[in-house]
This record gives structure tokens, sequence and C-alpha cells, in this order.
């Protein structure tokens, strides 16, 4: 990875906080739905960059590869959610 590639990814989610990042890491992989507008708030805050960031080095632990597709679908997903929840605020 790029220099600083590893402090972003940090700063990423240190944006989301580690309570929303359990209901996101829920919803990415189909046990839960992300329906707190805080959480989605802080999810737009940080950014699209970010969530997708997240997304890609998710996908590249081997424990999750098999699922890559899905965590990059959900992800996605949940930014979109939290865009329309967020301008609806």
């Amino acid at each position: 990875p790029r220099p600083g590639y590893y402090k972003y990814l940090g700063d990423c989610i240190d944006k989301t906080t580690k309570p929303c990042g359990v209901k996101i890491a829920k919803t990415i992989f189909g046990n839960g739905n992300l329906n707190d507008p805080s959480c989605c708030r802080k999810v737009v805050e940080a950014g699209y960059l970010c969530n997708r960031a997240l997304s890609y080095i998710l996908a590249k632990f081997d424990k999750f590869k098999p699922q890559a597709a899905k965590i990059y679908q959900n992800g996605n997903a949940i930014y979109d959610k939290c865009i329309v929840d967020a301008s609806n605020m």
C-alpha cells in the first residue's frame, strides 16, 4: 500500500466510531440493518472514499475473500442508504 494508507484507514475508523463500526459490520455481513441515524451521519461525514477503502481492506482478509462481492455490494448499499437518510434529516 501507499505510504499513509493505514493511517488513512485508521482515521476512517475513528470517524465512524467503534459502536457504529460494529453495526456497519453486522449490516455488511447480512446480520443487521443500519437504522441508526447517528451512525448514518458518521458514515456520510467519513465520506465515500473511506467507505470504499474500508470495504476494500475488509474484503482482502483471507477469511472474507469468498464474501468479497457481498462486502462491496453491502458497503455501497449502506453508503447510498445513509446519503438518502442524511438528506432527509
